[in-house]
């Protein structure tokens, strides 16, 4: 199975997403899948009528349609609710490393890297299905990051880890000041990560919420109603092919995490 061995002047802005497919080709296939699906979706919105950039896409295509072969026995290339599940979950993995590691003032790469990636497989989940406000919200506030944190480091300035407050009532919320793509692929393999970008998180606030009522939700709280969400779907698709018993763990795991704030161990 050859892949393209460039993409298309016209196609530049799809290179995160297949920059994303290359990384997990051996990490995780089926992220790698999806992304390389949604950046035929993007490359067919974008241009589809230029000579390179037909080939580019009857080449991905291609690579698709045997990839599925080859997975086959994977239900998360095959079924689209497994499938939503299984980005759903790795985002938030990503995207919860990435915020932890911020919160701890850990401002590096991997830390950029991982709010960004977190965000471009958002924009994947968006073939699968309606992306929920939780996932939108960690979307925008993880490209918000990625090109925070870059400028900082980029401008020998420390960043200040966490949501940052602003000054209205609740806190700003998250808001796109450009097209909601991120940055561009710059020269030497670097990142700009949406230098452009204005956008604001949600805010975060210093009282426990039973003592500070608050009508923004908190990013813990977004990560937690997410991941119970895909637990509940899973159940659902479980409940379409009469398969009780996965229908009732995950059930019962959305049940343990909404009640405790914690994932039921194995």
């Amino acid at each position: 199975m050859s892949l393209p061995s460039k993409i298309p002047p016209s196609l530049s802005k799809i290179s995160h997403y297949m920059k994303v497919a290359s990384e997990h080709d051996q990490r995780d296939p089926v992220v790698a899948y999806w992304a390389r699906f949604h950046t035929v979706q993007k490359s067919l919105k974008i241009d589809k009528a230029s000579p390179d950039c037909k080939v580019f896409i009857v080449q991905l295509l291609d690579w698709l349609e045997k990839k599925k072969k080859e997975l086959g026995g994977n239900e998360a290339v095959t079924n689209e609710t497994v499938a939503e599940a299984h980005l759903e979950n790795y985002a938030l993995k990503l995207f919860k490393y990435a915020d932890d590691s911020d919160r701890q003032g850990i401002f590096n790469k991997n830390t950029i890297k991982a709010f960004y990636t977190s965000s471009l497989l958002i924009d994947v989940l968006e073939d699968l299905g309606t992306v929920g406000e939780e996932f939108d919200k960690m979307r925008k506030y993880g490209k918000w990051k990625a090109a925070y944190i870059h400028n900082c480091l980029k401008n020998g300035e420390v960043p200040v880890g966490g949501p940052i407050e602003g000054e209205e009532e609740g806190g700003y919320y998250p808001v796109v000041g450009g097209q909601g793509e991120g940055g561009e692929e710059g020269q030497g393999g670097q990142n700009n990560y949406g230098s452009e970008s204005a956008v604001q998180p949600p805010s975060q606030p210093q009282q426990p919420p039973q003592q500070e009522p608050t009508s923004t939700p908190t990013l813990d709280t977004i990560a937690l109603t997410a991941s119970a969400s895909k637990y509940t779907r899973i159940a659902t698709s479980a409940l379409n092919f009469d398969d009780i018993p996965t229908a009732i763990i995950n059930l019962t795991k959305a049940l343990h995490l909404l009640q405790t704030g914690r994932e039921l161990e194995e």
